[in-house]
């Protein structure tokens, strides 16, 4: 379980590109790919049940899981031909514009999949869960918060000063991934406590 959660914290730095800086921001993608494959190995059983993995109870996390594979080889692909350090060798100079936009949008769609597919999991982890719960939502509150000066801030000179002095440009680059993380989070945790609750009336 510590080792998901260092994922899932380690992805909201990746997302956040531009306070990581894109050399970090590569590295950081490495050692998360490295672990995401100790994941999957732990996660054999799931793989070797082939069609049943979509019925039953396991049908909605088997769908997620699948998409978020998906999501994942076209994130680690368009990253490979887009890279300036980590891999220079694979990058492609041609089509850079069209490889950054299927990366970005790769990755986006990977980052919400991967926060909803941790949430749809977190109820096997009690012991952890509610203090997870606990963190996502004060990640929230701590970003809408973020978001908040930097509006004032836009309308306001003493506003403005003070958001200098905290650095809230920066802080912004790294509160709208904690605010998406947590939000897919919530909704992963939402819906497998609604298929749970069905499960048991039926």
């Amino acid at each position: 379980m510590k080792v998901k959660v260092l994922m899932l914290f380690l992805l909201i730095l990746i997302v956040s590109i531009n306070a990581t800086e894109e050399e970090l921001h590569e590295y950081l993608a490495c050692v998360f790919i490295f672990l995401s494959g100790l994941h999957l190995l732990k996660q054999r059983w799931w793989i070797s049940m082939r069609g049943a993995m979509f019925r039953n109870s396991l049908g909605i996390k088997s769908v997620c899981a699948a998409l978020l594979v998906l999501a994942a080889v076209l994130t680690i692909l368009s990253g490979l031909l887009t890279s300036r350090y980590a891999f220079v060798m694979l990058r492609i100079k041609s089509h850079q514009a069209l490889l950054i936009n299927v990366h970005h949008t790769a990755a986006f769609t990977f980052f919400l999949l991967c926060s909803f597919h941790f949430g749809l999991h977190l109820s096997l982890h009690k012991r952890y869960g509610r203090v997870l719960l606990n963190c996502a939502a004060a990640g929230f509150v701590m970003s809408a918060g973020v978001f908040l000066v930097n509006w004032i801030a836009e309308r306001a000179d003493f506003f403005y000063d003070l958001a200098a002095v905290m650095s809230v440009d920066e802080l912004i680059y790294v509160a709208a991934p904690v605010m998406g993380c947590a939000c897919a989070l919530w909704l992963g945790v939402l819906i497998d406590r609604c298929a749970a609750r069905r499960l048991t009336h039926v």
